[in-house]
């Protein structure tokens, strides 16, 4: 859910190519990301430069039944604006450890502070609403324009000392 997508685009001669795609300006990280892919699912993917961006790497895992599988969970394909993770993460260790993934992605740690900064506001409000539900005071999302364009953001307290 953070720095990925799901990507479904249609091949030359029919049918479709089915990638997941991870993104991050650390080659070392997305090496890690592979090697949990093969332990988990048998396969690798390759990591590309971006040549669009400075110091960004891409992690393609061009595989059809690992896509699937992960839209079986629930991860949307294409862009993640309409995704509402409630219903998937009711555990509250599954709720947590995607957290984690979320924060370690799109987030930032400040002594006892967490901010979540996200595109998708209603993402942000699914993960408000089961804070919440947790006992985690959190604030409602906040808009911050980069280059632009709108992020929404939400802060709270970093009390289970997470990453």
């Amino acid at each position: 859910m953070g720095d990925g997508s799901m990507k479904r685009c249609p091949r030359k001669r029919g049918g479709f190519h089915y990638d997941i795609q991870i993104t991050s300006s650390s080659d070392i990280y997305l090496k890690r990301f592979n090697r949990i892919f093969f332990l988990l699912f048998g396969i690798e993917g390759r990591i590309y430069r971006d040549v669009r961006r400075d110091h960004a790497y891409n992690l393609i895992i061009p595989n059809a039944a690992v896509f699937w599988y992960f839209v079986s969970q629930g991860m949307p394909i294409g862009k993640k604006g309409e995704v509402d993770i409630q219903d998937r993460l009711r555990q509250k260790e599954r709720f947590f450890h995607f957290l984690k993934g979320m924060i370690e992605t799109d987030g930032h740690v400040c002594g006892r502070r967490i901010q979540l900064k996200q595109k998708s506001r209603k993402l942000l409000l699914s993960i408000t609403d089961m804070l919440s539900e947790h006992g985690i005071k959190v604030n409602e999302p906040k808009v911050n324009y980069t280059n632009g364009k709108p992020f929404y953001y939400i802060r709270f307290d970093n009390i289970y000392n997470m990453p």
